[in-house]
């Protein structure tokens, strides 16, 4: 029974969110969207950051799993370029995938309070390390200029594919993989 109603509690939260953003967001939207007391909310998350901080958190892992996921099932003979291809097709199929919880965190980045915009920085900097190794080691081998700021590089690639959620229409003419395939052979 208690998971049965965290789903659904995450479920209303997350369309909640998506829906209002942080500071729109209440405790009886979510209710509302599930069909419960705004009250019951609190037997499963003590506080609204607790509730807010779970879609955040889960956003991230998700994010981190889809990327070293990708990169794990990559041959040995990948070089580090194709490796940073990888992880960028992995991100954009991850924000065209509309993920309930992406599409939410994403809503709600920018909104958070400070205390749980410190814990976001803190679990983003996992993806980040990541990101700079991909780049320093395709750099390493001279598939990426000695003279590229990797950390400036690491901002765009992130900036470009956060901003699929932006234009990507899943009814539009292209997919995702289509879009990826024609932007890796520009590269």
């Amino acid at each position: 029974m208690h998971s049965y109603y965290c789903i659904g509690i995450s479920e209303g939260r997350n369309k909640a969110l998506a829906d209002r953003g942080y500071a729109g967001m209440t405790l009886q939207d979510v209710a509302n969207e599930i069909g419960i007391y705004a009250a019951s909310i609190y037997y499963y998350f003590p506080s609204r950051e607790d509730l807010v901080r779970e879609v955040a958190f889960t956003a991230l892992e998700r994010l981190q799993s889809a990327i070293t996921d990708a990169l794990a099932t990559m041959s040995r003979e990948a070089t580090p370029l194709d490796r940073v291809k990888e992880a960028i097709r992995s991100m954009v199929l991850l924000y065209t995938a509309r993920d309930p919880y992406f599409v939410a965190y994403e809503r709600i980045v920018g909104q958070v309070p400070p205390s749980l915009a410190a814990e976001l920085r803190e679990r983003r900097l996992a993806i980040r390390r990541l990101w700079i190794d991909l780049l320093e080691r395709a750099q390493t081998v001279g598939q990426l200029s000695a003279t590229i700021d990797v950390k400036l590089l690491r901002f765009i690639i992130l900036g470009a594919t956060h901003w699929v959620t932006q234009w990507y229409d899943p009814k539009g003419a292209r997919s995702p993989q289509r879009s990826l395939t024609h932007m890796s052979k520009s590269s």
